[in-house]
């Protein structure tokens, strides 16, 4: 086997590249985890659900949250994945998620950018019903996706 050489790998690295995607998706659901009772893991958390038609089947590198908030900056904040089907109307009470820590980078006018894991985006890629959960600092207040003007968006990149 021949070894690559260097303008080979720059080849496939800049190839690889052109093939990746993005998508912007809008949230379709949000809604106040439970956090009352004995399930203090969701203390403090939001689920949100994003119009994924534009992503399946996708391997999802990475995401970038954007809300809009009020509220002291964080530096991160805890974000998972939410692997069970739920709705707007019937947020779950209580689940059990992997939380990782996401970045949180400042924006003009209010708005954050939530760096996420690919991993923690790539339930939506097969089954829109999943989503989101991200556990805010408790001075923050969030828009909803009804403020239709700073609703929160998902941008995803990707490879089909």
């Amino acid at each position: 086997m021949k070894p690559v050489g260097k303008l080979s790998a720059t080849f496939l690295i800049a190839a690889a590249r052109l093939l990746a995607q993005s998508a912007l998706l809008e949230c379709t659901q949000d809604a106040a985890a439970g956090g009352q009772g004995r399930d203090k893991e969701m203390k403090g958390a939001i689920l949100l659900s994003f119009r994924a038609s534009a992503i399946p089947g996708w391997t999802v590198d990475r995401g970038q949250l954007l809300l809009r908030k009020r509220g002291h900056t964080a530096a991160s904040v805890k974000v998972a994945a939410v692997r069970e089907p739920w709705t707007e109307a019937k947020p779950p009470k209580s689940l059990k998620l992997d939380w990782v820590d996401a970045p949180v980078e400042e924006q003009p006018e209010g708005w954050v950018l939530i760096r996420i894991p690919g991993a923690v985006v790539q339930p939506m890629a097969a089954d829109q019903r999943r989503g989101i959960a991200v556990k805010l600092p408790p001075d923050w207040r969030v828009d909803s996706r009804e403020s239709i003007r700073y609703a929160p968006y998902l941008y995803v990149e990707g490879r089909r």
